[in-house]
């Protein structure tokens, strides 16, 4: 993790003066009492990187057998995406204290023997539990967004049946409700927080929701569309490209997109249409017109003859 302990270097024969020389250099980064980072790795890190440095260097440095890793650092650990605002507070549940101390906070929280478990070596929430406390604790969308994540990503972690019953496991405590609609919301074959943001604003809007984990056959090739409104033949796009098998193959940035294009191209003459949203369509005004356009389509015969197959067949996940 690219950490550096003091008593190991000790061990290792290495003397206080040479380690104090390492900072005077800049060469060696002091994190924490007795917990030491190489200054290269520290520039190379992003700031959830450097957020999940920052929480084993707590977790090392205050020894603490009650304490384990949780809510928005335990999601960091998972590798689950967050909102660029959220608190970079290493967070720590205890089932005995409240503390706050220099980068740092414990909060006293239960901490069942089956909320625990160990990521990297280091104690951290289960993931179940971790969403439930994410629900608790950001804004619903953003917990939303990572309950999604943590679905498509880390099936052997999580399921939906384990997170209905942590947000079971929750009632009584500080936003249960709120835990409680997260296990409704949350979903599995969604590939982007786009997605999510545009599930949740079809949600809002009362408007049908298109099938997820759909593979579209066509000539021998397969897609695979953010969504799909089987019977009306309209595709969901998210992110404006079309979802292939097609790896890039070395190919160049001007290839693919001029290969997504044509794919495009092929979906629609096989009677398919597009519906295509984008980040910027989360605004509200644009979002209304985007459900317009959507509900407009929808109220259509899908054109023409269908020359496709439409099967329930989630993208192979990357190794």
């Amino acid at each position: 993790m690219g950490l550096i302990v003091t008593a190991d270097l000790r061990r290792a024969g290495i003397t206080d003066a040479e380690v104090r020389r390492q900072l005077r250099r800049g060469e060696w980064v002091r994190l924490r009492r007795g917990v030491l980072a190489e200054a290269t790795h520290l520039a190379g890190l992003d700031a959830a990187g450097r957020h999940l440095l920052d929480t084993a260097a707590v977790v090392l440095a205050l020894g603490r057998p009650g304490a384990v890793v949780g809510r928005h650092s335990a999601a960091t650990l998972y590798g689950l995406p967050l909102p660029r605002s959220v608190d970079r507070t290493v967070a720590l549940l205890d089932p005995a204290q409240n503390r706050t101390g220099e980068g740092y906070r414990i909060h006293r929280a239960p901490l069942p023997d089956g909320d625990v478990t160990r990521l990297r070596a280091i104690p951290v929430t289960t993931l179940p539990r971790t969403l439930v406390d994410l629900a608790r604790t950001l804004p619903l969308t953003d917990a939303v967004v990572a309950a999604d994540a943590a679905l498509h990503r880390l099936p052997q972690l999580v399921t939906p049946e384990l997170l209905r019953d942590a947000a079971g496991a929750a009632a009584g405590w500080s936003r249960a409700a709120d835990a409680r609609r997260l296990a409704d919301l949350a979903v599995e074959h969604v590939e982007s927080p786009l997605e999510t943001r545009h599930r949740l604003g079809l949600i809002r809007s009362g408007v049908r929701l298109p099938r997820r984990g759909m593979r579209i056959d066509l000539d021998g090739e397969h897609f695979y569309p953010d969504g799909l409104w089987e019977e009306e033949g309209i595709v969901q796009e998210s992110d404006g490209r079309v979802k292939t098998r097609d790896p890039w193959h070395g190919r160049s940035a001007e290839q693919k997109v001029w290969e997504e294009k044509r794919r495009a191209e092929k979906l629609t003459a096989a009677g398919l249409r597009f519906w295509r949203v984008a980040a910027e369509d989360l605004e509200p005004r644009a979002w209304s017109r985007a459900v317009e356009r959507l509900v407009a389509m929808l109220a259509l015969s899908p054109p023409g003859t269908r020359r496709y197959t439409a099967v329930f067949a989630p993208r192979p996940r990357s190794r």
